[in-house]
């Protein structure tokens, strides 16, 4: 137990540390002339598949389960409903209020289109694993060790407390929108 308590504190400690060093990175580059959307999508990606890489390297060294990580098919039929049955009433009431904003002179909204229709296939695909990857090192490794090296009642809840902060921070680049609604999103998905 003593060793596992080791080995989670490091990796969350680890992960901590290369997701704060991207947050500054990030916001510091995006004060520059020279860098542009392309150029900070490429680091993002660049970001997320070497933290991926540092993580499936530290899982083959220990040879955990997958299942310890949180992947597994246990539950996944009622984990898909919940979440359909979650997912498409908030997709609505976000397009829903991104209409109204649209139609509401004034903002920065204005006049925009509903969808972003420029995106291309392989744009979408990147974005999904990319989406895939974020979540699996949030949920997966900081929930999970965080939730191991806490001790408590409410150790659940500051492990889903101490991932959701850390996500809206990694995006803080993005806007001061986009902190509060990663944290609240993390927070309300990370307790289901």
């Amino acid at each position: 137990a003593a060793k596992l308590q080791s080995m989670s504190g490091f990796l969350l400690s680890t992960t901590i540390i290369l997701l704060s060093f991207y947050a500054i990175l990030v916001s510091q580059i995006l004060k520059t002339d020279w860098i542009n959307s392309q150029i900070q999508t490429a680091i993002t990606y660049g970001f997320v598949a070497g933290t991926g890489f540092v993580i499936f390297f530290y899982l083959r060294k220990y040879r955990f389960p997958l299942s310890y990580w949180g992947l597994t098919l246990k539950g996944s039929k009622r984990a898909l409903i919940e979440s359909i049955l979650i997912s498409i009433p908030m997709a609505a009431f976000v397009i829903g209020l991104k209409i109204y904003l649209i139609n509401t002179p004034g903002n920065s909204f204005s006049g925009q289109d509903i969808f972003v229709t420029t995106t291309t296939g392989v744009k979408l695909f990147l974005y999904l694993i990319n989406s895939f990857v974020q979540e699996f090192i949030c949920r997966g490794f900081v929930q999970n060790n965080a939730e191991r090296m806490l001790t408590g009642k409410y150790k659940s809840f500051i492990a889903v407390l101490t991932t959701s902060m850390l996500f809206g921070v990694v995006h803080m680049h993005l806007s001061g929108t986009t902190i509060f609604v990663t944290i609240f999103a993390g927070i309300f998905f990370g307790l289901l």
